[in-house]
């Protein structure tokens, strides 16, 4: 007989335990000017739009401005699965409505991380990942200020458990219906999660096959990123006159980066460490993510390299944005990768040899890289 996982009502108890310790104002989460006049007020308008017009998919957005094409305003959730289940109520307050999603998504976060940590490492270190992850920077601080940049985080990690399931079962009707929930949560956060679970299936081919064989994984891999594009075609009802609107309104991008900054690495504290609008998360991470690059597992050190890579280079960041500008916050959806590398660790931690005079080399010439093309560095 399996034994019981009490972990996962242990996670729920301190996910609402930190909710309560972050409270703010009369309501457990709270903006006034984007979470109240943004977030709460659109998606109270979706509803009654979908009221007026009788159908759930209503193009014109009659009483906003003069009148505006309503796929301007998707980004802000207009068909989130999370949110579909709303329109059909009449009375039900949207402020109340919204916090109750995002208690949910904050307890499905922590949960889910578990059950993802535990396909690599044991249940206590797994334990101690998932709650790293339930008070990492930016999730806590945007769980309650912008939903939209934590909201697909359930949905993500759910198929980076059916990709650990993939190369068991080969089934994969499960992952397309959740990269469609991704889509349709956020298309702006959507191409950086099929970015991580690209690199995740990769990583998981590398650890299951011995021998590296590149036709083999050329043709996996394509077979895996059908498996995306059907979401994407599935999304496309959504994502086609959204991407028409977005166009339609783009102005012209004053943000002109030379492409020697794109291609230089940039370890700028605020990317990397503790800020909200980026990776937000302790040095230890990324001196983790350094370490590996050395190891003789080659699926570590194919993660290592590429989130490093990821992390620091500015096209990266540009790209994912849309080319609009280089913002960190696209960095989000990496988080459970970086964590989870760091569990696998602290797993093995007594393996662990770390030459100190390497250490002391590699933080000097970080700095001094820094210093002389930024003028900036990370505190170590």
């Amino acid at each position: 007989m399996k034994k019981k996982d009490n972990n996962y009502y242990l996670l729920v108890l301190l996910s609402l335990i930190i909710l309560v310790c972050v409270k703010h104002y009369n309501v457990f989460f709270a903006s006034k000017i984007d979470y109240i006049n943004q977030h709460v007020a659109f998606l109270s308008y979706f509803r009654e739009l979908f009221h007026s017009t009788h159908t759930l998919f209503p193009s014109f957005a009659l009483n906003i401005g003069a009148g505006e094409n309503l796929y301007n305003f998707s980004y802000y959730g207009l068909y989130n699965p999370l949110f579909i289940p709303f329109y059909f109520t009449r009375k039900l307050n949207a402020l109340y409505y919204l916090e109750f999603i995002n208690i949910l998504v904050y307890i499905s976060i922590g949960v889910l991380s578990y059950k993802f940590f535990k396909l690599e490492v044991k249940e206590k270190n797994a334990l101690c990942s998932s709650i790293i992850v339930l008070l990492s920077t930016p999730i806590l601080f945007h769980i309650h200020r912008h939903y939209m940049f934590v909201c697909y985080l359930p949905f993500l990690l759910i198929s980076l458990i059916l990709i650990n399931k993939y190369f068991k079962d080969n089934k994969f009707v499960a992952l397309i219906f959740m990269n469609t929930f991704i889509l349709l949560s956020s298309f702006y956060y959507s191409i950086s999660c099929f970015l991580v679970e690209f690199i995740y299936f990769t990583y998981l081919y590398l650890k299951n096959n011995e021998k590296f064989i590149l036709k083999d994984y050329i043709i996996n891999s394509l077979k895996f990123i059908l498996y995306l594009l059907y979401s994407v075609l599935i999304s496309m009802f959504y994502l086609l006159p959204s991407f028409v609107a977005i166009l339609g309104n783009r102005q012209a991008n004053n943000n002109f980066y030379n492409i020697f900054y794109l291609l230089l690495p940039n370890f700028e504290i605020k990317n990397l460490l503790y800020d909200c609008y980026g990776v937000g998360l302790f040095i230890i991470c990324y001196l983790v993510i350094i370490y590996y690059i050395k190891s003789s597992d080659l699926a570590k050190k194919f993660l290592s390299i590429t989130l490093l890579i990821i992390l620091i280079v500015p096209i990266f960041m540009y790209c994912l944005n849309g080319t609009l500008y280089i913002r960190s916050k696209i960095l989000i959806p990496f988080i459970p990768l970086i964590i989870m590398l760091l569990s696998i660790f602290f797993e093995n931690i007594n393996k662990v040899t770390i030459s100190k005079k390497k250490y002391i080399i590699v933080c000097l010439i970080v700095f001094f890289y820094n210093f002389l093309f930024f003028k900036k560095s990370i505190i170590f």
